[in-house]
């Protein structure tokens, strides 16, 4: 089972019964992945302002937010070793970098910066050092883009 666009759009219109049961069977692992790869598609597709597209971005972002969130949880909670889930923020961290620096429109980006801060206290919880570290990254690569905000007096 996989996280899928005819999945998500059941669970956006409710049309399919079942669809959020389907859904919570489909492995962690496997969500994280997915979901990540999917608002990645839905964030440069180039017609991001269809509401499809729109609304299973935000989706997307708001399940993913979620299941990085279980990341952090106990290996009985998540079936995850530490370093199998440490190893899994790794692999999506730059992905949703790129995304909030780069590409994503801005409706997406709040939610998708929802989700770096949650990786960021998700890497905090499950190695302080690696979270530490990521933070730093994190920060080290917003900078430029704060530094150019005019703030009111």
């Amino acid at each position: 089972m996989s996280v899928s666009i005819d999945l998500l759009d059941s669970m956006l219109s409710g049309g399919k019964p079942g669809a959020e049961e389907l859904y919570k069977t489909i492995p962690l692992q496997t969500k994280v992945r997915e979901l990540t790869h999917l608002l990645g598609q839905f964030c440069n597709a180039a017609d991001i302002n269809n509401n499809n597209n729109s609304g299973r971005a935000m989706l997307s972002a708001v399940l993913l937010r979620r299941e990085i969130t279980a990341l952090a949880g106990s290996e009985q909670m998540n079936g995850l070793s530490k370093s199998a889930a440490l190893g899994l923020c790794g692999e999506i961290a730059e992905s949703l970098m790129s995304l909030f620096m780069d590409g994503a429109p801005t409706q997406s980006r709040r939610q998708i910066g929802h989700c770096i801060a949650e990786l960021c206290s998700s890497l905090s919880i499950i190695s302080p050092n690696d979270g530490k570290e990521w933070m730093k990254s994190v920060l080290g690569r917003l900078e430029p883009g704060v530094s150019k905000i005019t703030f009111l007096p």
